[in-house]
């Protein structure tokens, strides 16, 4: 497992552990991913990655292939409002 915050990537090292803490929103989601989707993004509302309006989401697909060691062309993205963070 890697994690990705912004553009700098973390990996688990003896002593480094990484913990990702979920919602029930995200588990929900993660549930639904095909067997073949390997990573998973919340973007928050607002945020220049994501047009909330056009639903475009080349910008967070992008973001996400950044530094990824295999590009994953079906890419589930989520989205968290800032009145949950």
């Amino acid at each position: 497992m890697r994690v990705k915050v912004g553009d700098c990537w973390f990996t688990p090292a003896k002593g480094v552990p990484v913990m990702i803490e979920l919602t029930d929103a995200d588990k929900r989601s993660i549930a639904r991913m095909a067997p073949e989707v390997t990573r998973y993004a919340v973007v928050v509302d607002g945020d220049p990655l994501y047009d909330r309006n056009t639903d475009d989401r080349s910008k967070v697909t992008a973001w996400m292939d950044e530094g990824a060691t295999a590009p994953n062309p079906d890419v589930v993205a989520g989205r968290l409002s800032e009145a949950t963070r």
